[in-house]
This record gives C-alpha cells, sequence and structure tokens, in this order.
C-alpha cells in the first residue's frame, strides 16, 4: 500500500492499511501539488499538480479486523456457554450445532475480511493513467495511454455505471462507490481527459 494512503479514512485501523476517520465532502479542482484531500467517505485524492493525480475508491467497510475478531469472539463465547450449558443438563446436542454455527460464522467472517480492503487506485499521469486493482488477493495493474483512453458513463435506473476505453478494450471503474461517487469521480477524470484533448 502506497504511503499516500496512510492515515485516510473508511478501512482498517492498521498500519499497513488507512485509518478510520470523519470523512469531509469537498471538491476542489485547484488543490496544490501533493495536497490530498477526501472527495467523500469512499474516495480520495492525491493532487500532483499539472501533471496529473492519483484518486482511490474502496469499499465502505463499517468494522476494522480489531472490531471483527472482539464481535467473533463474543458470539462464539456465548454460544459456547450457551450449548455447554445444555449439554452438562443432558442435552449434550446443542453442543454440535453450537459449533456448526461458530465454523460458518468463522467462513462468513473470513470471506467478509478477504474482501474488506479492496480498492481500485486510479493514477492519471502526463502521458498514461494506470489502474490498480485490487479483489482479494489479487492485484492486477491496467495501463491506458491518456489520449486515446475514453470515458463512459452510463446512466442505468440503478446506479450510474463507469469504465475506462481503449483500442476496443473496456475496464469498469468505480465498483465500490455509491452513484453520488461515481458522478464525482466522472467529473475528476472527465476533467483530466478533457485537459488531453
Amino acid at each position: 500500500v502506497n504511503s499516500f494512503l496512510l492515515g485516510q479514512s473508511m478501512l482498517w485501523h492498521d498500519s499497513a492499511y488507512p485509518t478510520q476517520q470523519a470523512a469531509t465532502e469537498h471538491v476542489r479542482t485547484d488543490a496544490p501539488d501533493g495536497v490530498h484531500e477526501s472527495l467523500t467517505g469512499m474516495l480520495d485524492a492525491r493532487n500532483h499538480g499539472d501533471n496529473g493525480a492519483c484518486y482511490i475508491a474502496r469499499r465502505n467497510c463499517s468494522i476494522s479486523p480489531k472490531g471483527l475478531i472482539g464481535s467473533f469472539t463474543v458470539v462464539a463465547t456465548v454460544s459456547l456457554l450457551i450449548g455447554i450449558g445444555f449439554a452438562s443438563h443432558g442435552a449434550w446436542m446443542v453442543l454440535p450445532f453450537a459449533g456448526i454455527e461458530l465454523v460458518a460464522l468463522a467462513i462468513a467472517f473470513v470471506c467478509y475480511a478477504r474482501h474488506a480492503a479492496d480498492y481500485e487506485r486510479i493514477s492519471v499521469g502526463a502521458g498514461e493513467i494506470e489502474v490498480e486493482v485490487c479483489n482479494g488477493d489479487c492485484v492486477r495493474c491496467h495501463l491506458f495511454n491518456r489520449a486515446w483512453v475514453r470515458l463512459i458513463v452510463r446512466d442505468a435506473p440503478s446506479a450510474t455505471r463507469l469504465a475506462l476505453r481503449s483500442r476496443g478494450q473496456e475496464l469498469e471503474i468505480g465498483r465500490h462507490l455509491d452513484g453520488a461517487d461515481r458522478q464525482k469521480l466522472a467529473h475528476e477524470l472527465g476533467r483530466w481527459l478533457r485537459l488531453t484533448a
């Protein structure tokens, strides 16, 4: 994770991930070089002056890893105590079902934690746009020539969808954002692409 991500909102309370802070919603197109700003709770930006910018879109994670472990510990403790209580009074079949419940809950928590830190980092440079997509343990980088890439905005009844298209290939972006945040991202990227044209 790049150093400029540290100290931002909506991710883990961990030294390797951004910390959770109250997010302010504002848009500045005249931000000085290197200034970080939070466009929304799930969309952060870093301006690199006239050369480009970096936008980070991430999931809205409402619980930290410590909170997740704490919640699981409390639920597991209560469930096991109930199971042991019933087993000590002769209803021993409750205990195996409590164990099955805890295994299912652990699997659900692991699946949640595996994708909680997913993000998209869109870096606009002088000649190219790089999109880094983190999905679980997989991180993929996509490079687009800034002069050839086009921003596709599809307005649908459910939500606006964004994509970058170049040479017949298309990559959806802003998957972790809601409709309003996608509109802000479209505005920011459209501004940079207009400067290229």
